[in-house]
């Protein structure tokens, strides 16, 4: 079974309270009850008020829910409004579930609104995430892709802060044409997503490590709803965020899936997401280059310091070298329309490093490495060529499955008995073998 048809199996686990352990559990804590509390607070307008206040006073709040076809049932019991620290406490009717939007309007305008997955706690209470620039643009986005026909409901809206970074999600509020804007990184969303799934699915995921992930994913997206709630700061909202990007990857390999093929899925994603870079202003393309450039960093590092193959010289060596790798595609996020260019640069830097670690790494020699260097460095011009079909306007299903098959191939291909064989035929252990081709598919094929 793929995951796509096992994931769309645990809605129904999901909406009756089988949640994972941790933060608030997907239950009501009191059946006969009438309604329920959110509580939440307003730190910023969106992009449709142009208003940028640290807290909003005075707002009104209501709450909707999301139905099966996009559309917003309300189900406020009554009307709440934001005191002096944008907080606010608001009934909302017993029945609701799912996903519920909250939307704040000043002075008859929408000030902006954040989409959660209803969590009530055992006092009755659940806790919405502050409604801010980046909330809304993010609710903006999921709902497009949410009855998107590539789109795997089961991830839940927070799966769009796994491709869209807070700073990337400010810059598209600023983009002139808002609505284009989202619809491009709507679809740069599904086919991000849809291209995880697939390469997860290419490499043999199975229904059990599927229910596994889709475990943690949920207890992740709760404590993100937590941590941006005790936020105060832009430091502290980014934290959050990238602890619960580490956290994704944690939700796989506490599936069970392999190091590698979690580096898989990830590049898949990022060169499918990749694709429409170009339909946005420089400093949203910047920032999209940039995040999809961590999360690779991110899933490549992980393979390379995973492997039991460095001693500790050569581990601290390349660790500074993902460190520095790291800064340099933050920094990049800055740099508009030369962003791609200075990560391409940085990801050369890191490259050179791990190449010249892997040299005195095992008993194959240097002039053996290089040859085989010479075979992954083929199999990435093949990876180039194929991704070069990647196209905004190309379905997000068509690039996903281009984008998957892709990567999954170069890896395949890198890691191939006959590379294998030239290792070992050299005097490297089987193991140190399956360890060396790793680190250059993860390295190489990141580098392109």
């Amino acid at each position: 079974m793929s995951i796509s048809s096992k994931l769309v199996q645990l809605t129904l686990a999901f909406a009756i309270g089988c949640g994972g352990g941790g933060g608030n559990e997907l239950m009501r804590p009191d059946s006969g009850a009438e309604s329920y509390a959110v509580v939440g607070r307003v730190d910023e307008a969106g992009p449709a008020a142009g208003l940028r206040p640290s807290a909003l006073e005075g707002a009104t709040v209501n709450a909707f829910e999301v139905l099966p076809d996009g559309s917003l049932m309300p189900i406020s019991i009554d009307s709440a409004q934001t005191d002096a620290d944008g907080a606010y406490t608001l009934a909302i009717d017993a029945s609701a579930a799912g996903e519920i939007l909250v939307q704040a309007e000043m002075a008859g305008t929408t000030a902006g609104e954040a989409l959660f997955e209803v969590a009530f706690g055992s006092d009755g209470q659940a806790t919405a995430p502050p409604i801010n620039t980046e909330s809304t643009v993010m609710a903006d986005i999921y709902m497009i892709v949410r009855n998107a026909a590539d789109w795997n409901t089961d991830l839940g809206p927070d799966a769009v802060y796994w491709f869209n970074s807070p700073a990337m999600l400010e810059e598209l509020a600023n983009e002139a044409d808002y609505e284009s804007a989202i619809a491009a990184a709507a679809e740069a969303t599904t086919a991000a997503a849809a291209a995880w799934e697939l390469a997860l699915e290419q490499q043999g995921m199975t229904p059990v490590e599927s229910d596994v992930i889709i475990t943690n994913l949920r207890d992740a997206a709760q404590q993100l709803a937590g941590d941006l709630d005790a936020a105060t700061t832009d430091a502290a909202t980014n934290a959050a965020f990238y602890a619960y990007i580490e956290a994704t990857f944690a939700a796989q390999r506490d599936a069970g899936v392999a190091i590698i093929e979690t580096f898989v899925a990830t590049l898949a994603a990022a060169e499918a997401q990749l694709a429409y870079a170009g339909e946005f202003a420089g400093s949203t393309a910047a920032q999209m280059q940039s995040h999809a450039a961590l999360l690779v960093a991110d899933a490549a590092a992980a393979v390379v310091e995973t492997q039991a193959l460095l001693d500790a010289k050569q581990q601290a060596a390349v660790e500074g070298a993902a460190m520095a790798l790291d800064a340099s595609i933050r920094a990049a996020a800055d740099a508009g329309a030369s962003a791609q260019a200075d990560i391409a640069a940085a990801w050369q830097t890191y490259k050179s490093e791990i190449d010249t670690q892997l040299n005195g790494a095992t008993a194959a020699t240097v002039a053996t490495l290089t040859a085989l260097r010479l075979v992954v460095d083929g199999a990435v011009v093949t990876l180039e060529s194929a991704l070069a079909n990647l196209a905004a306007s190309a379905s997000a299903g068509t690039n996903a499955i281009t984008s998957a098959s892709a990567v999954v191939t170069f890896v395949a291909s890198v890691t191939a008995t006959s590379n294998h064989g030239t290792l070992t035929a050299a005097g490297v252990a089987a193991s140190e073998a399956t360890a060396v081709l790793q680190i250059l598919a993860s390295v190489y094929g990141s580098a392109q």
